[in-house]
Parts: C-alpha cells; sequence; structure tokens
C-alpha cells in the first residue's frame, strides 16, 4: 500500500531532492505505475494539471512526521476525503 493516496495534501520544508518540489503545499493528483514502478503525480492545492510525476521510492523517504526536527522534509498535511462514489464502491458488511 503506498504511503500516499490520491487527493492527499503535503507540505514540503526546506531542500528536498526532487525535482520541482519546492517549498509548499501540494496535492496528490495520481497514483499511479510506470513499468511495474509505484509513481506520485503532484499538482498545486487548487491546480487541475500535474506539475511532476515522481516514484514512490524516491518521495517515501522524505516523508517524515511533523514533530520531527529535521529541517528537509515532507509532511503528509491532511488526509484525502473519499467520495461519495469510493463509498457506494465499498462492499457492505451486511
Amino acid at each position: 500500500m503506498p504511503a500516499l493516496q490520491q487527493g492527499d495534501m503535503i507540505q514540503v520544508f526546506g531542500w528536498v531532492m526532487l525535482n520541482k518540489l519546492d517549498e509548499g503545499r501540494y496535492r496528490v493528483k495520481r497514483v499511479g505505475a510506470i513499468h511495474g514502478q509505484l509513481t506520485y503525480t503532484f499538482a498545486r492545492p487548487k491546480g487541475r494539471i500535474g506539475i511532476i510525476t515522481h516514484y514512490a521510492s524516491n518521495v517515501d523517504p522524505w516523508l517524515r512526521d511533523t514533530a520531527d526536527p529535521d529541517l528537509n522534509k515532507i509532511v503528509k498535511v491532511n488526509q484525502a476525503r473519499t467520495t461519495w462514489k469510493q463509498r457506494s464502491m465499498r462492499p457492505s458488511s451486511s
């Protein structure tokens, strides 16, 4: 299971060694795969167009807790909200 889900909001602090991910907030636009490797596509919080796609294996090591004293990190700000369509697709527990 990937560390980030589609719709998750992240905040980048300091300088992380990922192209086009400067300090600021981003939304995970899409979780996909390229050549069998898991990828994340990032967009600005209210943007519709993906800015950059990175392999999950490159992003996940930068994910840290908010309390981590490291100045260069990526923090998950909030979870993705489930839509009514995603909730209706869940199997019923009856």
